[in-house]
């Protein structure tokens, strides 16, 4: 059997309306087609803490999520993400199993 496809998902930014929305359903969908979806948390913070910050989203992960305001996964809109130096390819990046 091959390794599922993964997807990562972040929201960055700021807070607006239909976060959770978007990614449950990008969940959902994706099981649909046999794939993973990883939530990093806290935008490009958790993308670039080592390790990556993030955790494997499945449908009852998202179950409920859509009377919450805000986004499950976090996200920051300060600081600049264009300083942070990418030591590994974004391929080679261990997320959560």
């Amino acid at each position: 059997m091959s390794k599922p496809k993964r997807i990562g998902i972040l929201t960055s930014g700021g807070d607006c309306g239909g976060l959770n929305a978007v990614t449950r359903a990008v969940v959902r969908r994706a099981r649909a087609y046999d794939m993973e979806v990883c939530g990093i948390k806290d935008s490009t913070q958790g993308l670039m803490n080592r390790p990556v910050d993030a955790e494997l989203l499945d449908v009852k992960k998202v179950s409920g999520i859509l009377r919450y305001g805000g986004t499950i996964l976090g996200t920051i809109n300060k600081g600049n993400h264009l300083l942070f130096r990418c030591q590994m390819a974004v391929c080679a990046i261990a997320l959560p199993k």
